[in-house]
C-alpha cells in the first residue's frame, strides 16, 4: 500500500504514484499515459480497479488510469504476482486497487510543478456520510534531458462524489465520478515528425454497494468511456480514431468464520457492450479521405464463481482457493448477409484457476510463506479484432488468440529484528499461449500465441529505523524472462535498486531517493537497449500552523540522461525540474 504520510511529492499519475513499490516499474511511452509493469508482467495482464470498478481499454498498451487524477485518491494498494482467484481475467502480474479520498473537513490544494508548467489546483468538503471533490490539472510540453520537446500538454478536469445511507443494519454506498480531458499530447520518439495527440477523453463511473456488517456485500457499477484522438505525418497524412464502450459488473460475496477457519464464496459478471473504433483517414497530398469501422459493436460477457478458505493453526496458516470463469466475446465486424445468419464474430471459453498457500512461524520474529497456483488472461477485443492506425503503425487483430495460462510459483521469508525489517521473495511464472506483439513482413503489426513464456525474479525490501525520526528502505528487483528458445521477452524492466531515506519530526517531514537502474542489453521486439541510470529526488514538507502545509520537490537532480523504458518509442526522461504544493486542510 501506498504510504500518503510519506508522499511529500504529489504525483501527477498514478505510475508516479506507485513506481517506488518493490517490484513495480514504468513500461511502454513516458507521459501521463505510461503504465507500469508487475514482476515484470504488464499490459492488460495488470488488472486495475478503482472503487471495485474494474477498469478496461482498447489501448494494446494497457490501462492507464490517467483520467484519475492522484489527488482525489486515498488507499492505492498493490498486490503483487497472480491473483486470478480473485479477480478473474487479467490479474496475472498483480492488481492495483484504488480508493476515493474519504478525508473529512474541507480541503484545498494548489501547485506548481516547473516541467511543462504545469498547474494543479483540488477542492474538497467530506463528512463521515460522504464529500466532494473537484480538481483541476493542466501543462504544457516539457522538455528533455537534451532539450528536445517532449509532447506532453494536457488539460483534465474531475468531480468526485460519494453518498453513504443507512437502513437497520444495511449499508449503501454509492460513488460517482467523471472526467473530462481535452488536447492530451502522446509522448514518443518519433514527434514531431509524428504528432499523437487525444482531442478529448471522457469517462463516467456509476457504483453502488449493499454491505451488512461485513457478512456480505453486493456490488453494480457502470462506466462509460469515449475518447477521439488523432495521428499527424505533417504534409502527409493524418488519422482520426473515435472509441467508445460501455462496461458494467455485478458482484456479491459472503464471508464466515467457523473456529480458526475463515471462509469466503462470491460471483463476479463483468460485460462490455457497443466497443466501437471508428478510422478516418486523410491523404495531405491527394486530400482523399477514407473511413472505415475498425472495431464493430464489440461484446464480452465474463461471468465467475470463486471460494476460498483460511485455516490458522498454532504457527501455521494455510490457505486455498479456486475459481471457474466463462467468458463469450466478439464483435460483427460487416454486415454481410449469409444464407443463414449476419457475419459476427464471436467465441466462448473458460478458465479454471486455483492456488494453494501457506506461511509458517520458525520463531517470533521469522515467518516463511510459499504459494503455487494458476493465472489466466483472455485476449482483449483490441488483439482480436482491431485493425487500424496506430501511434506505432498498422495493427492487424487476430480473432483466433488464445487465452493466455500461467503457472505460478512465490517463496518468501519475512524477519523483523527490533529496528530491522526484511522481506525477501523468489517468484516465477512459466506463461502458455503468451500473446506477443510481432512485425508482419509488410511493416504492419499483429499478434500472435507463443507456445511459452518464463518470467522469474527475486524482489527485495529491507526497512532500518536509525531513530524514530529517521528511517532507511533499501529495495531491488532482480528479474529475467525469455520464451521458449531462450530469446527475451519484451516489456520485462531492467534490475534496479531504490536507496531511500524518510525524515519526519514536529512540523517537518522530507524523503531522498535514489534509484539505480542497471543496463539492459537484451531486448525484445520493440524494445532498445538503455544504459545504466542513477536517478536522484529530493522533496521536504513543513506544517507552517494546524491548517497549513508547503511542500518543495525536485525531480532528477543529477540531470541524468536516460529512458523510461524499453520501449522503442520511448524518449528521453524529462530534465531536472522542481515543483511546489501549498494545501490547506481543515478538519
Amino acid at each position: 500500500m501506498v504510504d500518503f504520510e510519506k508522499q511529500t511529492t504529489l504525483p501527477n499519475n498514478l505510475t508516479s504514484l506507485i513506481e517506488s513499490i518493490p517490484g513495480v516499474a514504468e513500461n511502454g511511452q513516458p507521459g501521463l499515459y505510461q503504465v507500469v509493469s508487475i514482476r515484470g508482467v504488464s499490459r492488460q495482464r495488470i488488472l486495475t480497479l478503482f472503487e471495485d470498478v474494474r477498469l478496461t481499454s482498447e489501448r494494446r498498451a494497457g490501462v492507464a488510469a490517467s483520467f484519475i487524477d492522484p489527488l482525489m485518491l486515498g488507499d492505492v494498494m498493490v498486490t503483487r504476482g497472480p491473483v486470478s482467484t480473485y479477480y478473474g481475467s487479467g490479474a496475472i502480474g498483480g492488481v492495483t486497487q484504488l480508493d476515493g479520498d474519504r478525508s473529512e473537513g474541507i480541503k484545498s490544494l494548489i501547485g506548481y510543478k516547473q516541467s511543462g508548467n504545469e498547474q494543479f489546483q483540488l477542492l474538497r468538503w467530506g463528512d463521515a456520510d460522504g464529500g466532494i471533490s473537484l480538481s483541476n490539472r493542466q501543462a504544457g510540453n516539457s522538455e528533455a534531458i537534451n532539450g528536445s520537446v517532449l509532447n506532453t500538454h494536457f488539460e483534465q478536469k474531475n468531480l468526485m462524489l460519494q453518498k453513504n445511507f443507512w437502513w437497520s443494519d444495511l449499508k449503501f454506498e454509492n460513488f460517482i465520478f467523471a472526467s473530462e480531458g481535452n488536447d492530451l499530447g502522446r509522448s514518443n520518439s518519433r514527434f514531431p515528425n509524428r504528432i499523437v495527440n487525444i482531442d478529448k477523453e471522457k469517462h463516467a463511473i456509476f457504483r453502488s454497494r449493499l454491505s451488512d456488517q461485513d457478512k456480505w456485500s453486493a456490488s453494480l457499477y457502470f462506466h462509460n468511456q469515449s475518447t477521439t484522438s488523432h495521428s499527424l505525418k505533417p504534409a502527409i497524412s493524418r488519422s482520426k480514431l473515435q472509441s467508445e464502450s460501455q462496461d458494467s459488473g455485478a458482484s456479491w460475496q459472503t464471508a464466515w468464520k467457523s473456529g480458526n477457519t475463515a471462509q469466503l464464496l462470491g460471483m463476479d459478471y463483468f460485460a462490455r457492450r457497443q466497443v466501437n473504433i471508428y478510422e478516418t483517414l486523410l491523404d495531405l497530398i491527394t486530400q482523399n479521405a477514407q473511413q472505415q469501422q475498425t472495431l464493430k459493436q464489440g461484446f464480452l460477457d465474463e461471468f465467475a464463481i470463486f471460494y476460498t478458505q483460511h485455516k490458522k493453526f498454532d504457527r501455521l496458516r494455510l490457505q486455498l482457493g479456486g475459481r471457474a470463469t466463462f467468458e463469450r466475446s466478439g464483435s460483427q465486424p460487416d454486415q454481410v448477409q449469409t444464407s443463414n445468419s449476419v457475419n459476427v464474430h464471436d467465441s466462448n471459453q473458460t478458465a479454471v484457476t486455483g492456488f494453494i498457500g501457506m506461511a509458517y512461524h520458525l520463531s517470533e520474529h521469522i515467518e516463511v510463506n510459499a504459494n503455487v497456483g494458476n493465472a489466466f488472461r483472455f485476449a482483449s477485443l483490441s488483439e482480436r479484432f482491431f485493425s487500424g492506425t496506430t501511434a506505432r503503425g498498422q495493427v492487424i487483430g487476430n480473432p483466433n488468440l488464445q487465452a493466455e495460462k500461467a503457472n505460478t510459483f512465490d517463496f518468501g521469508i519475512n524477519a523483523s529484528f527490533a529496528a530491522n525489517q526484511l522481506k525477501l521473495n523468489l517468484f516465477a511464472n512459466q506463461f502458455k499461449n503468451y500473446i506477443q506483439r510481432i512485425q508482419l513482413s509488410n511493416n504492419s503489426l499483429t499478434y500472435i500465441n507463443q507456445d511459452q513464456g518464463t518470467i522469474k525474479g527475486l524482489e527485495l525490501e529491507y526497512h532500518y529505523s536509525f531513530v524514530n525520526e529517521l528511517e532507511l528502505v533499501l529495495s531491488g528487483l532482480a528479474i529475467n524472462g525469455t520464451d521458449a528458445f531462450n530469446q527475451p521477452l519484451a516489456d520485462v524492466p531492467s534490475n534496479r535498486l531504490n536507496l531511500q531515506l524518510f525524515y519526519h519530526a514536529d512540523a517537518w517531514q522530507s524523503n531522498l531517493k535514489l534509484q539505480h537502474r542497471f543496463a539492459k542489453n537484451t531486448t525484445a521486439s520493440g524494445e532498445i537497449a538503455t544504459d545504466t541510470a542513477n536517478i536522484l529526488s529530493f522533496s521536504v514538507s513543513w506544517n507552517i500552523d494546524p491548517m497549513w502545509k508547503l511542500s518543495i520537490y525536485a525531480d532528477n537532480l543529477l540531470n541524468e540522461r536516460y529512458f523510461n523504458s524499453a520501449d522503442d518509442l520511448s524518449t528521453l526522461a524529462v530534465a531536472r525540474n522542481f515543483g511546489i504544493t501549498i494545501g490547506w486542510q481543515n478538519n
